[in-house]
């Protein structure tokens, strides 16, 4: 939210927050791209809502008013801020600074960076919140990048001396008197590791954005006539044995160099292929990286335990959806150290970020 529209969330009844959950529920209802009836006979869209089955209009017309919210509220407040000289650096006020200077200000030039900004945002993000024990509430289709986050969390939960040693790591490079930054990914191998077997272990996108064969082909022996829709299965690629050992199993080190690990591939291919692969690809992994990072530099993951106080070891369960993610599980957060909550609190309100998120946003 913040490197969209400069807006920093701050409370749990933020209105970005409600727009947000409005449209993760729409995503939510209509279901997986290609896998409804008028994805595959398009003049369905003619029918109308009360036609017995058509759902899938119903759907369209109520996520219409929501929608235009999400794309129009947001640019409205950015407008406001940068009149009154109070905008923060975002994608959104860079783009419209930039059309300004240019002189492209058509209204086909500023739905094109609403729907920029829209589906920036869409991507990565959601919403959850809750006290030091907390149930990790993920009833609604969430981005790639929570979902990945969430699945972290269920790893560590399962595998606590994967966590141990992860943040040994971070205890002999960092220390305990600030917080991680970028500056510290390369002295950070295991972590690294962490975060790509997070993302292979689950995949967020267990089925590939669906792509049309733009001209016949011939896959071994398989025709492909043009026009034909080819869905990638990305979940299969990801626990594929004769690339990854033991593919079901949560094991970082599996992409360490010989002898410590089995020289595996970090599965990149996870943000897609060609020309049409993830455009947010590096904003998405840096911002997984820094967030997993931190939180095990900052606090411990343990299991919640029950009114008796013994440990409730979380199901494995996901949700199977266009994003698939882990379903509700409980789990207490805690600081590592006296130091952690106002190490946090003061990188929260840190505003003197804004040059350093400028750059990383020009560059």
């Amino acid at each position: 939210m913040e490197i969209t529209y400069g807006h920093r969330i701050m409370s749990d009844d933020d209105p970005y927050i409600e727009i947000a959950q409005g449209v993760n529920q729409i995503v939510a209802d209509a279901g997986n791209p290609g896998m409804t009836p008028v994805d595959l006979l398009p003049f369905l869209k003619y029918l109308p809502a009360w036609f017995p089955g058509a759902w899938f209009i119903r759907v369209a017309r109520d996520a219409q008013p929501m929608i235009a919210k999400f794309r129009n509220y947001p640019y409205n407040e950015v407008k406001r801020q940068m009149a009154d000289g109070t905008a923060k650096v975002s994608f959104l006020s860079m783009h419209l600074e930039e059309l300004a200077r240019q002189g492209k200000q058509t209204p086909e030039d500023i739905n094109a960076v609403k729907v920029a900004a829209f589906q920036l945002f869409g991507a990565g993000g959601d919403t959850a919140s809750g006290p030091n024990t907390c149930l990790l509430n993920t009833s609604k289709t969430l981005g790639q990048t929570f979902s990945a986050l969430l699945t972290f969390i269920l790893a560590m939960l399962h595998h606590p001396e994967i966590q141990k040693k992860a943040q040994e790591e971070i205890d002999k490079v960092v220390g305990n008197d600030r917080l991680v930054d970028f500056s510290d990914r390369d002295a950070l191998p295991y972590i690294n590791c962490v975060l790509w077997e997070a993302i292979r272990w689950h995949q967020a996108a267990p089925l590939g954005v669906p792509r049309r064969a733009m001209s016949d082909d011939v896959y071994k022996g398989m025709f492909i006539p043009k026009g034909s829709m080819i869905v990638a299965n990305m979940r299969a690629i990801t626990l594929e044995e004769n690339v990854y050992a033991e593919p079901h199993k949560f094991c970082p080190e599996r992409y360490l160099p010989k002898p410590a690990g089995n020289s595996e591939p970090f599965p990149t291919f996870t943000f897609g292929h060609g020309r049409r692969i993830c455009p947010g690809r590096f904003l998405a992994e840096n911002s997984l990286w820094i967030a997993a990072a931190s939180i095990l530099s900052a606090f411990n993951i343990s299991r919640a335990r029950d009114s008796k106080g013994k440990e409730i070891v979380p199901k494995l369960e996901f949700v199977n959806a266009l994003i698939s993610h882990p379903k509700p599980f409980q789990c207490e957060i805690r600081p590592r150290f006296e130091r952690t909550a106002s190490l946090v609190h003061n990188a929260v309100h840190d505003d003197s970020l804004d040059a350093e998120a400028r750059n990383i946003l020009a560059d």
